[in-house]
């Protein structure tokens, strides 16, 4: 039987076992049976799900799987998507190769959002051979994390939107994980999924939960998810500031699971809303309490089918401490607290539901408490308070404070100058290449009203200081010594322990000039010839390392 005797249904099929490229420019201009067959949508559908693994928001993906074929232009759709990842291939080559226009292309990848992790990706796993695999690795990473902040401010923006409906409340909190989240597992998806994982957990432990009131379905959710460990804490008195415990990816995907009231009460409002429930974390004073709602109408007590319920047993709210307690926490214990801090005008408002902006506001709190015991002088704690499940413990509080004043700024629209200055100071020192990030949230947002203090010059100058050619050094004395047989003896990316002070260090460049040598020499205690000089990063009082 030739090629040409098979039935059309049985050629698609092979054709999903050949490659996109293939069908494009070898089997397409072979015959019109194959120009037609290599436009079936189901073909293009089955491409686009098995070439990118990540796609960006806007394509809504995932909804367009379920519907017909014939209703999305599957085949447009990849076309773009490959010629995305040929225009990010370009420019992330350009990054390698000179510093001139870096930030540019950082804002150019960044634009794309996820339609450019998959190929940032294949660089963090790019080969050791590669004579320049780690400024691969360092910079696809770089890009990564950039694309995690532009989502995770993007959830803020909704936020404080009045006009858009507000991003699921996991969201809101984990966009805290994407400041720090590298090319690892853990993203909002990753959150999202592992509560969905959760909840089917708890509704296979409790079969009949369709027949519960809702008091009672809030009730065996709080003792299930402190039965799992999901929520609280062990040891409050060390662990309490830990830097993983105010984030809520972090608590999630953490095997102890530990985590503030605040995060605890996060949890638990996801996961009750997951099964019906109206949760919110309550507006009360120097603790997170959680409560729970009934539907308009109805009382907790309320059976989904049934009698009525006689006005004894009508209850509107209840209160839950998932942080710290299986049973339900009466009102009066509430108010003779709020009473012990001499509030007893107005209660009322401390056991209404908390704004969500106002909890993200106090979850800032948290963390710059921790930002100031993780950072005071020779603090023997810093590791563990910082340390999270990946990354260095060093930049992981200053990048989360970084994500708390980018919160503030999106949901405060009312910060005055004064905090925005210091802000644009901030990002400029340390993380320039987030220009293009400042221009699409603040410069273009509320915060971009004309000034006269001048507080944007400072975009241009990063802008002038990207297009600045790069100054050429000269490589002429390294020719020489090459040429005499004279290399490097350490290369870029060695870690090593200095024998004599314990320095923990890493390569990162080499030079031979003179001065350098001897600054170096002076610095490591080497009186003796040098040879050529690498530029070394040494960690601090045996605690803080700096690694690329």
């Amino acid at each position: 039987m030739t090629l040409n005797q098979l039935p059309d249904e049985v050629l698609q099929q092979v054709l999903h076992y050949g490659s996109p490229e293939d069908t494009l420019f070898n089997l397409r201009p072979l015959s019109r049976r194959f120009r037609l067959l290599t436009h079936e949508p189901l073909l293009w559908k089955h491409f686009c799900a098995t070439s990118f693994s990540h796609w960006s928001e806007h394509h809504a993906f995932h909804g367009k799987l379920p519907q017909p074929a014939s209703s999305v232009d599957w085949e447009a759709l990849f076309v773009l998507r490959k010629k995305q990842n040929i225009q990010v291939a370009g420019w992330f080559e350009h990054i390698l190769e000179t510093s001139q226009g870096r930030y540019e292309r950082y804002g150019l990848i960044g634009a794309l959002g996820y339609d450019a992790k998959d190929v940032l990706l294949e660089q963090c796993a790019c080969a050791d051979e590669l004579d320049d695999h780690l400024a691969r690795r360092y910079y696809a990473e770089s890009l990564i994390r950039a694309i995690h902040r532009d989502i995770a401010i993007e959830q803020w923006r909704m936020l404080a939107n009045p006009r858009e409906p507000d991003p699921p409340l996991e969201k809101v909190f984990g966009a805290f994980d994407m400041f720090v989240l590298g090319a690892e597992y853990g993203d909002l998806d990753d959150i999202s999924d592992m509560l969905d994982q959760h909840a089917h957990s708890f509704r296979k432990a409790h079969p009949g939960l369709d027949g519960m009131t809702a008091r009672s379905k809030a009730l065996a959710l709080v003792r299930w998810v402190r039965s799992e460990n999901l929520v609280g804490m062990d040891d409050q008195l060390h662990n309490y500031r830990n830097l993983r415990n105010c984030l809520l990816g972090q608590a999630l995907r953490h095997e102890e699971h530990e985590s503030l009231p605040l995060i605890s009460s996060v949890i638990y409002c996801c996961l009750a809303r997951r099964i019906g429930l109206d949760a919110q974390s309550c507006n009360f004073p120097g603790h997170i309490f959680t409560v729970v709602s009934a539907a308009q109408g109805c009382s907790l007590n309320s059976p989904r089918h049934g009698a009525v319920v006689s006005d004894e047993e009508w209850q509107e709210h209840m209160y839950l401490d998932p942080f710290g307690a299986d049973d339900e926490v009466s009102v009066d214990y509430l108010k003779s607290r709020l009473a012990a801090m001499g509030e007893t005008q107005g209660t009322d408002a401390y056991l209404a539901p908390m704004h969500v902006k106002t909890l993200l506001n106090r979850l800032g709190h948290n963390i710059s408490a921790t930002f100031r015991i993780a950072t005071a002088h020779q603090n023997p704690q810093t590791p563990l308070i910082s340390t999270l499940i990946r990354s260095n413990h060093l930049s992981n509080v200053s990048t989360c404070l970084y994500a708390t004043m980018w919160s503030a700024l999106i949901v405060t629209p009312s910060i005055s100058w004064g905090e925005l200055d210091f802000f644009l100071g901030q990002f400029a020192s340390s993380w320039p290449e987030d220009v293009w990030l400042v221009r699409k949230y603040l410069r273009q947002g509320q915060h971009g009203r004309a000034t006269t203090d001048g507080s944007w010059e400072i975009l241009n100058e990063i802008d002038a200081r990207d297009q600045a050619q790069p100054k050429t050094r000269s490589l002429r004395n390294h020719i020489e010594r090459q040429a005499r047989g004279i290399y490097p003896r350490y290369h870029v990316g060695e870690v090593f322990t200095h024998r004599r002070y314990g320095y923990i260090c890493v390569i990162t460049g080499w030079s031979d000039q003179l001065s350098r040598r001897q600054a170096a020499a002076e610095r490591l205690g080497d009186r003796g010839h040098v040879g050529d000089i690498n530029h070394i990063r040494f960690n601090d009082d045996h605690t803080y390392y700096t690694y690329m």
